[in-house]
């Protein structure tokens, strides 16, 4: 019987080159608003060869990546940090698949590729809304847009500042109006034309809510060129529908 086991062991194929500790990252139940970061431990599991990461693909576009190394030799370990914006992300479970690419080069034999899954889980509860959650701005002059937060709780934050991450793309606070903020978004004239994804960054006095990240594509067209009407569209999904 031992001898047939390790038939079986030495038959089996070698697992993949980059490994997971752990591949799936269960958050529980978290507040819906503030920015969810999970972080995956990836290790050289090979005994030879260099591990090159080659990408790291997510299929939702609210997910951002940090990753600490990508080229690794044996025994060595990079760290992937996930962020997610769960302010656009709708309420209940939610599951964020995301893809590690690699290619293992060991002298003398062909390039191995391969791939990772990860999974990041949880279960968003929504205590407050910012409608619309996320923009897109398509002009090619100066253009405004406005925001509402709505926060129903017994003591409502306060949105203290807004920090754009573009200079031509400007955010005013209104002062709350009972449950409402109004928060104002304004694209310059002169702002240059391309396709650009901007983040506006909201800041609040509630520790539970520090920060509201929402993304802005920004669409800015040359005087005189194309237009499509209507320049923005607003879509809503039921929970556990797929977008």
């Amino acid at each position: 019987m031992n001898a047939i086991i390790l038939v079986l062991a030495l038959a089996a194929p070698p697992g993949p080159a980059l490994r997971a500790a752990q591949p799936i990252a269960a958050a529980g139940e978290i507040k819906g608003g503030p920015p969810l970061v999970q972080t995956f431990d990836l290790a050289h599991a090979a005994g030879n060869g260099i591990v090159t990461i080659t990408a790291v693909e997510a299929g939702c576009g609210c997910l951002r990546q940090s990753l600490s190394a990508t080229v690794l030799q044996p025994g060595e370990q990079a760290k992937l940090a996930i962020e997610v914006n769960t302010l656009t992300q709708p309420e209940g479970p939610n599951r964020w698949p995301v893809r590690v690419r690699f290619r293992r080069d060991v002298p003398g034999a062909a390039a191995e590729t391969g791939e990772v899954e990860l999974l990041v889980t949880a279960t968003i509860v929504r205590e407050l809304t910012l409608t619309p959650p996320q923009l897109a701005l398509s002009a090619s002059g100066e253009v405004t847009r406005t925001l509402t937060l709505t926060d129903r709780r017994a003591k409502p934050l306060t949105l203290t500042r807004a920090v754009s991450s573009s200079p031509h793309l400007s955010a005013n606070i209104a002062p709350r109006q009972n449950t409402e903020t109004t928060i104002t978004l304004k694209l310059a004239a002169d702002a240059p034309p391309g396709v650009r994804d901007e983040t506006v960054t909201l800041y609040s006095d509630d520790a539970g809510y520090p920060e509201f990240r929402v993304p802005v594509r920004v669409q800015k067209r040359a005087a005189g060129g194309a237009t499509a009407v209507p320049e923005e569209l607003a879509l809503r999904f039921a929970v556990g529908e797929a977008e």
